[in-house]
Order: structure tokens, then C-alpha cells, then sequence
């Protein structure tokens, strides 16, 4: 059964705990909060049954947009048959977003979510210091290597 707005404030009050987050109801309302030194929302969704999680990747490096676009639609394309993701650009801030759609359900745990906060934070900071710098990856390759097990690496890791 998905989870109501009780039960998400109580586990955003778990995950802002785990996390170290001294004000559990930001976590609660989907401001700004940091997961290991990267700008995170959690989002509340009644329609879809879950949360969006969404991540600060910055600002692409000058002359190098289009590029950079072609190459997180390659790695989106590579994660859509693991999660729901997507990299959006944010009119607002003027600043590149990856955010991805986390199911919840009443026997979620906090630990479980803050788990999943860290590993997608982690990817991010990788994402930051590669794709969004102009470090960008022959990704047709790398996934063909990556089905066939080739690469050593799980898709997360792109």
C-alpha cells in the first residue's frame, strides 16, 4: 500500500536522523537539504505513490551543452531499466537536476531511504566531477561492453 503524508513526514524525520539533518521538517516540506555535501529534495508525490528525489548536478561548462545533453540522455537511457530517472534542466536556478522517483510503501524504512539518498549523491559527485566538467564518455561502447560483461562495472557506476 502506497504511504500517506503521515507516515512520509515521520520517515522523512528517520532519513533527516541517518543523514545527520538538523531540521527534519525540511526534509519533510522538499526543501534543500544536504546528503554528503550534495543538494538533495525529497519530494512527496500523493498521485504517484512515492517521493522525488532531486539532485543539484550544476552548471554545464561553457561550449560544452550540447555535448553534455547527448551524454546524460546516453546515461539516462542506460538507467531507465533500472529506475525511474531523468536529467532536467531547472529554469529557475538555471542549473542541470538529476532526479529519480523513489516507490514508497508503508514498510519502508528510513535506513533503506537514506541508504539510497548516499549511493545516489555518491553517483552524482562522480557525475559532477566527469560529464558536467567536459569529461565526457564514449557511452555506446561502454554499454555494449557493460551487456555483453565486459566492462566490470554495474551501471551505476557510468
Amino acid at each position: 500500500m502506497a504511504m500517506d503524508r503521515e507516515s512520509f513526514n515521520s520517515l522523512c524525520a528517520g532519513v533527516a536522523a541517518a543523514l545527520f539533518i538538523d531540521d527534519a521538517s525540511a526534509v519533510e516540506r522538499g526543501d534543500v537539504f544536504f546528503v554528503d555535501g550534495i543538494e538533495c529534495q525529497l519530494v512527496y508525490m500523493t498521485e504517484r505513490g512515492g517521493a522525488l528525489a532531486n539532485f543539484e548536478l550544476g552548471d554545464p561548462q561553457p561550449g560544452t551543452e550540447l555535448e553534455l545533453y547527448r551524454q546524460l540522455f546516453e546515461i539516462q537511457s542506460m538507467l531507465v531499466a533500472h529506475m525511474e530517472a531523468l536529467f532536467i534542466r531547472d529554469p529557475i536556478n538555471d542549473s542541470m537536476l538529476f532526479t529519480v522517483r523513489i516507490a514508497l510503501a508503508d514498510a519502508m524504512d528510513a535506513a533503506t531511504i537514506a541508504g539510497v539518498l548516499r549511493s545516489l549523491a555518491t553517483q552524482v559527485r562522480r557525475w559532477r566531477d566527469t560529464v558536467m566538467r567536459g569529461q565526457f564518455v564514449d557511452y555506446e561502447a561502454l554499454a555494449e561492453d557493460v551487456m555483453n560483461g565486459e566492462a566490470g562495472l554495474s551501471m551505476m557506476e557510468v
